[in-house]
């Protein structure tokens, strides 16, 4: 996107074209007028993934090479990622033209294939900073209602999503970069079982109401983004339970389970709350005038709360259900990530600075009324998953954590 540095409405400034899923990166050249950009596939990431040279006017927007990370420029050369080695290579600023042949700078350069992101810097000082050593993963940890971190319950490997079973005795996470898959962690006795074992992408998770299913959204090489239904017992394949136009991620089920709510929107879309009938497959959307996505239902199955964009920072709203135009603000200071208690007596949320926040909620028939929210502890949450955070029954809570990284900085000059 672009806007004007003295404020005002972004505007797409570049387009994703057939076989792209995403655009990041941006570095402008010297002149200002033009840039490089990493375009890549969530699908397909290793193969289609490529720098392009593009200009603010749009009238230049063209393939430079394939990479597989961020690149840089500095002092007439582009610095840029393969395999695990960064190296440069002449590059004219002004036409986007590679020449000559790449030389390596650096090899063991940190690079996490999940944001496709390796951690170097270059100056026209000739000067280059990176971090060594692969990004080698994260934890699974477990903190009981005071914030107190009780043990890691799954290390050793990418984990994304986390949500905890209605019981509160299992956690089901996607593991895997850039495929992942769904696995059960049973809290008890710290056994990991593998739920799915289809190519692509299987995450953002919701248990039915019984503990005995989950569904899920599966994000294959080929075809569209869909959702499945998946008995936990894995004695039987996926069953599917929506495909459409519109990209929908499960985020939370009814009660009775006969309704799924979603996160709609993909790339070129405005995110909206969806709900799907499991029983006739079924999609209405919100149609809400901001962005909206990550709904909630409260435990009776009553309430639905969400996350809000109106353009100024992200909220924490709750409609009645069946959906009613009429809505509540429950975050006051900005929220993500919402979560009921068991009773349905609070709502947790995530707050911008990384803090898990509680309100107190009272129904009356149609009403609703929250109290102001109150701090509970600060959460080092991994940046990646759609749902890096759950509460369990008994208060606890699951995260997805950051990745701890001591390794040091490496300075290389001349």
């Amino acid at each position: 996107m672009r806007v004007s540095a003295n404020g005002g409405t972004p505007e797409p400034l570049t387009k994703l074209v057939s076989g792209q899923s995403t655009h990041r990166w941006p570095a402008f050249m010297p002149d200002g007028k033009h840039f490089i950009y990493l375009g890549a596939s969530h699908n397909d990431p290793q193969r289609s993934t490529a720098l392009f040279f593009a200009s603010l006017d749009g009238k230049v927007n063209r393939r430079v090479s394939a990479v597989v990370a961020n690149a840089a420029f500095a002092d007439g050369r582009l610095y840029f990622m393969r395999d695990d080695a960064l190296l440069s290579q002449p590059f004219d600023s002004a036409t986007g033209e590679l020449s000559g042949v790449a030389a390596i700078v650096a090899r063991n350069v940190r690079f996490d294939l999940s944001i496709w992101r390796s951690v170097f810097t270059v100056s026209d000082a000739n000067v280059v900073a990176y971090q060594s050593g692969l990004a080698s993963g994260n934890a699974v940890a477990l903190f009981d209602a005071t914030g107190r971190h009780m043990r890691d319950i799954a290390t050793g490997a990418k984990h994304f999503d986390v949500v905890a079973s209605p019981d509160g005795k299992k956690v089901a996470t996607s593991i895997g970069d850039p495929n992942a898959n769904i696995w059960i962690i049973d809290l008890a006795s710290g056994a990991l079982n593998r739920l799915t074992f289809e190519d692509g992408v299987n995450n953002s998770m919701v248990w039915a109401p019984d503990g005995r299913a989950i569904y899920y959204a599966r994000d294959a090489p080929t075809g569209p983004l869909a959702i499945y239904r998946q008995n936990v017992s894995g004695q039987s394949a996926g069953e599917l339970v929506y495909s459409g136009k519109r990209t929908a991620l499960p985020s939370s089920i009814s009660r009775d389970g006969r309704y799924l709510a979603v996160s709609l929107g993909a790339s070129n879309e405005q995110p909206d709350v969806g709900i799907i009938d499991v029983v006739n497959h079924r999609l209405e959307a919100l149609n809400s005038a901001q962005r909206a996505y990550e709904p909630k239902f409260s435990p009776d199955g009553k309430w639905l709360a969400f996350t809000a964009n109106e353009g100024v920072r992200e909220e924490i709203l709750v409609m009645p259900f069946p959906l009613q135009p009429v809505k509540w603000q429950v975050s006051t200071a900005g929220g993500r990530f919402p979560m009921w208690s068991a009773d349905g007596k609070k709502l947790f949320f995530v707050s911008p600075a990384n803090m898990l926040m509680s309100a107190d909620v009272q129904t009356t028939g149609d009403g609703f009324s929250s109290g102001r929210p109150v701090d509970r502890f600060r959460v080092e949450l991994n940046p990646v998953p759609f749902r890096p955070i759950d509460v369990l029954p008994d208060g606890s809570v699951v995260i997805s954590s950051a990745e701890g990284d001591t390794t040091p900085l490496t300075l290389r000059v001349n």
